[in-house]
């Protein structure tokens, strides 16, 4: 049996090893060669990413009935843009 804190470091190593290979992506590239696709998809350098863990709408998805309808999609994609 492993150690408290042998099992704490066994679940973020992983989380660190996406986040860093998410920069290893993002990093290098330019501004206008990223494109956010929505809320939990970016295109770089031609790649589609998907951010591992983020559970977001669709762009072109709206939440809410009648007319309390919200563009959550386009929030989405604009929260992950700045």
């Amino acid at each position: 049996m492993r150690a408290p804190s042998d099992r704490r470091h066994s679940v973020t190593r992983p989380a660190w090893a996406a986040g860093l290979l998410l920069l290893a992506v993002v990093a290098p590239a330019a501004a206008e060669d990223l494109l956010v696709v929505d809320g939990n998809r970016i295109v770089v350098n031609g790649q589609t990413v998907r951010l591992l863990g983020i559970d977001a709408p669709a762009a072109d998805r709206l939440c809410g009935s009648g007319a309390a309808r919200q563009p959550c999609g386009a929030d989405a994609k604009r929260a992950l843009t700045r």
